[in-house]
C-alpha cells in the first residue's frame, strides 16, 4: 500500500516522540515490502509557502515550508499554499492513504484535503492538541486541565498577540475548535494509544466525528534514530550494575495530559517501583504496579515517595507483578496495516469544497507579530 506519513518535523531537524516513532515505524514497513513515503514540515520559512520533495530514511519525502512567522501558534495553522501542494503530492504520487501523525508546521486540513482526493486518511493522535488550543491540558499558570473545550473559557488561557480583543481571541479559538472537529470527521480512522486520550477526545467532541481506536505504541528502539550523535550506550545492566546504582523507584510528576507515557516502558524494563501523576495514560498504565499522585502536588509526591522507600516488601511485590512489554515495532506495524486496510475500504467521507473557516482570518494582521 502506498500510505504517506505527515509528520510534525524533518527527523534530520528534530527528533522528538513522534519523529522516533514514525521513523520505526517507516524501517518495519520497507522490511514488510509496503510502499511508505514521508511529508514532514519545517523550522526554515520560505518567502512563500512550498514543498520541496527529496528522499529520507530510505523513503520519498516531501517537505513543506510555510511562508510568515509564529505557524505553530494555534490561529496561524490553516495554510492553503502547503494545502494545494499536500493534494497535488496524492494526486502525483498515486498515495492511497494518509496518515497524519500532526498538522504542525503544516495545515490543519490534511484529512479534509485527503477526502477531497478520494484518499482515506488514518489520524493518529499523539497528544490532546485536538481538544486544547495549548496542545498538552496544561493551563498558563502550569496546572492540568479537564475543562470542557470552551471557546470563551479556552480564550483565557491561549496565548495572545498584543492589541487583540477578548473578542478576537474567542472566535479564533472557535474556529480552531471547528477545524479539529472537521478533520476528525474526514478521518477514515482515528487512533490514539491510550484509553485515556480515547476518552478525553470522546468527551470533548461531539457530532460525526468516528469512533477513536486504542493502538498502543511500541517499545522504542534508540540506537538507529542516536545514530551520528553524541550519544553513548552504556550496554545492558546486570543486576550488579543496578545494585550499585542504586536504583529503586522511577518518579514522573508530569503535569501534562501524557498520551502514552514511553518514561514508563523504561521503568518496568528495569523492573524497578513507579510513582507518576493522575493525569491522562499515566492514570491507566501499570495497574497496581504504579503509584499515582494528584498533579502540582508536591506534600503527595513527598509522601508516596517516603511510603515506598520504607517498604522493601512492596516495591518487591511490584517487581513481581509488572505488567507485559509494550508490542514490537514489526507487531506494531502489523496491527497498523490490518487498521489500515480496513479504513481504505470505508467509504471516504464527503467534506465541503472549503471545510471549515480558515483558521484565525482576523489574525492576518499580527502574522509576523510575536505573542505577548
Amino acid at each position: 500500500m502506498r500510505v504517506l506519513h505527515v509528520v510534525p518535523g524533518c527527523p534530520s531537524e528534530v527528533l522528538g516522540g513522534i519523529q522516533t516513532d514514525v521513523t520505526e515505524l517507516l524501517a518495519a514497513q520497507l522490511q514488510r515490502r509496503d510502499r511508505p513515503a514521508l511529508s514532514c514540515g519545517s523550522f526554515t520559512p520560505a518567502p512563500e509557502s512550498r514543498v520541496e520533495r527529496g528522499r529520507a530514511l530510505g523513503v520519498e519525502r516531501c517537505r513543506a515550508h510555510r511562508a510568515g512567522g509564529w505557524f505553530t501558534h494555534f490561529a496561524h495553522a490553516r495554510d492553503d499554499g502547503v494545502g494545494d501542494a499536500f493534494m497535488a503530492v496524492l494526486r502525483e504520487e498515486a498515495i492511497e492513504l494518509v496518515h497524519v501523525h500532526h498538522w504542525l508546521f503544516a495545515t490543519d486540513d490534511l484529512c479534509a484535503r485527503a477526502a477531497r482526493c478520494a484518499v482515506a486518511a488514518v489520524l493518529t493522535l499523539h497528544d490532546a492538541t485536538t481538544t486544547c488550543p495549548r496542545a498538552y491540558r496544561v493551563d498558563r499558570q502550569g496546572a492540568p486541565c479537564l475543562a470542557p473545550l470552551d471557546q470563551h473559557a479556552c480564550a483565557r488561557c491561549v496565548p495572545r498577540f498584543a492589541g487583540q480583543t477578548d473578542h478576537e481571541v474567542a472566535e479564533a479559538v472557535a474556529e480552531s475548535v471547528c477545524a479539529m472537529r472537521a478533520e476528525l470527521a474526514a478521518a477514515a480512522a482515528v487512533l490514539a494509544p491510550s484509553s485515556a486520550l480515547a476518552a478525553l477526545v470522546a468527551e470533548q467532541h461531539t457530532g460525526p466525528a468516528p469512533r477513536v481506536e486504542v493502538l498502543p505504541l511500541p517499545a522504542r528502539e534508540l540506537r538507529a534514530p542516536a545514530a551520528g550523535l553524541p550519544v553513548h550506550f552504556r550496554g545492558r545492566y546486570r543486576f550488579e550494575d543496578l545494585v550499585a546504582a542504586d536504583l529503586e523507584l522511577a518518579v514522573f510528576p508530569s503535569r501534562a495530559f501524557e498520551s502514552h507515557g514511553s518514561l514508563l516502558d523504561e521503568a518496568f524494563a528495569l523492573a524497578i517501583a513507579a510513582i507518576t501523576t493522575a493525569v491522562g495514560a499515566f492514570a491507566e498504565r501499570g495497574g497496581a504496579v504504579v503509584l499515582r499522585v494528584p498533579p502540582a502536588d508536591p506534600t503527595a509526591l513527598a509522601a508516596a515517595l517516603r511510603a515506598l522507600l520504607a517498604d522493601p516488601a512492596r516495591r518487591d511485590a511490584i517487581m513481581r507483578a509488572l505488567p507485559p512489554p509494550p508490542p514490537s515495532t514489526a507487531t506494531h506495524a502489523a496491527q497498523l496495516a490490518e487498521l489500515c486496510r480496513r479504513a481504505c475500504h470505508r467509504p471516504v467521507p464527503a467534506v465541503p469544497l472549503r471545510g471549515a473557516a480558515p483558521v484565525g482570518g482576523q489574525f492576518h494582521r499580527y502574522r509576523n507579530t510575536a505573542p505577548a
